[in-house]
């Protein structure tokens, strides 16, 4: 169990979905106390700013170190809490990654290549910009939430009005449609005294703006590796971070990279980190929140994932996940007992291989094998219209 200046550390995890799930389990693997703070409750502390200082202390109970599992909070409440707690990253990292438009210009004043872009607060500006582009475009809030969803390609001058409109006509970004060749992401984890790791890039898949799945180390020539690795460098030290972050970069078809989002806390596309390095990136948060220096980036072997979405139920029917296990190289990881709901994810499948190519293939086996066993369910539960099978958490690894 950690402790700084003889003090127990005790941690509040900002977060209620997935991945604040994970750093908890890991929290406690590791011996800690720690226990969840949900985001939406967080708005109550500065509710009223009379009172917003003995809010925030009442919601730490007795946490001395909030950590961050989700930038969809308000930095305004953050700022509160690090008046009685460590809270890693920052708020003020967290305001800067809040605003898309904001994010670009403090990416582009480092010399980080971006997409083209323009922020755009009308529906005539909206019409100019789409212009400009060649009559497509994508289209995203400014502002940063869990609500304001994925980006919306258009491509008609009526399409792009009615998807600003549909987004309540607030502040937007609207992005060129570059020719992307491949997603890469970088995760980068930086301590308080300067100490820096960087991962190798992971390639991730994508089906619309779903992840698909994801590999580490992505199968891209070395100096495009290289690139990539030093844009999350600068990114990390520019930002003066404290804990993780992952720089997502588009390869792009004229062999240019572009810096796309900055996100802070763990990643999706990482998931698989645990099982490819000696430290993933949940470990490397805890330790950097509680004091530890940051570990080095140590190779176990390529390891590809994929989240385990609601969507692998089918009319109440459980996955056969004991089968999925036997697979040799196949891990299946379960973060808690939720109910299956289609877009809610509730672990990921791993899978280890001596190549990233193979690791992917693997995974892609284990995904098939999943979904024939779901087209059984679907297919037995039309059958026997029996009642709908209770949702039971599988047993963990």
């Amino acid at each position: 169990m950690s402790h700084t200046n003889g003090q127990e550390r005790k941690l509040a995890v900002v977060g209620d979905g997935h991945l604040a799930r994970l750093v908890t389990i890991l929290a406690r693997d590791l011996k800690l106390s720690a226990r969840t703070l949900s985001p939406v409750d967080l708005g109550d502390i500065i509710r009223d700013p009379t009172n917003a200082a003995a809010r925030a202390k009442a919601m730490l109970h007795d946490a001395n170190t909030v950590i961050l599992a989700t930038e969809h909070c308000p930095a305004d409440a953050l700022r509160q809490l690090a008046k009685h707690a460590t809270v890693v990253p920052s708020p003020d990292l967290v305001a800067i990654t809040q605003d898309r438009g904001e994010e670009r210009e403090w990416l582009e004043r480092r010399g980080l290549h971006t997409t083209a872009w323009r922020r755009v607060t009308g529906a005539q500006q909206l019409l100019e910009v789409l212009r400009e582009f060649g009559g497509e475009a994508f289209i995203k809030p400014c502002r940063r939430s869990e609500e304001s969803g994925r980006p919306i390609y258009v491509r008609r001058a009526e399409h792009a009005v009615q998807a600003w409109r549909q987004l309540g006509s607030v502040p937007v970004i609207v992005e060129e449609v570059a020719t992307v060749e491949l997603e890469l992401a970088v995760l980068v984890a930086r301590g308080k005294a300067g100490e820096l790791a960087v991962y190798p890039p992971v390639m991730s898949q994508r089906q619309s703006t779903e992840l698909r799945w994801s590999v580490t180390p992505a199968p891209v020539p070395a100096e495009i590796a290289e690139r990539a690795q030093s844009m999350g460098r600068r990114v990390a030290e520019g930002l003066e971070l404290v804990g993780v972050a992952t720089l997502e970069v588009f390869w792009l078809s004229d062999g240019r990279l572009a810096a796309n989002e900055i996100v802070l806390g763990p990643h999706l596309a990482h998931a698989a980190d645990a099982a490819a390095f000696r430290t993933g990136q949940c470990e490397q948060l805890v330790r950097i929140a509680t004091g530890q220096p940051v570990a080095p980036v140590t190779s176990l072997r390529p390891a590809a994932s994929a989240p385990i979405t609601g969507a692998m139920w089918s009319a109440g029917h459980v996955p056969d996940f004991e089968r999925l296990r036997s697979m040799p190289g196949v891990q299946v990881s379960f973060y808690g007992g939720r109910a299956p709901q289609r877009d809610r994810i509730l672990g990921h499948l791993s899978a280890l291989g001596n190549t990233p190519e193979e690791a992917v293939s693997l995974l892609l086996s284990a995904q098939r094998l999943a979904a024939a066993d779901a087209d059984r369910g679907r297919v037995n539960r039309t059958a026997s219209a029996g009642p709908a099978t209770k949702f039971v958490a599988p047993r963990d690894e």
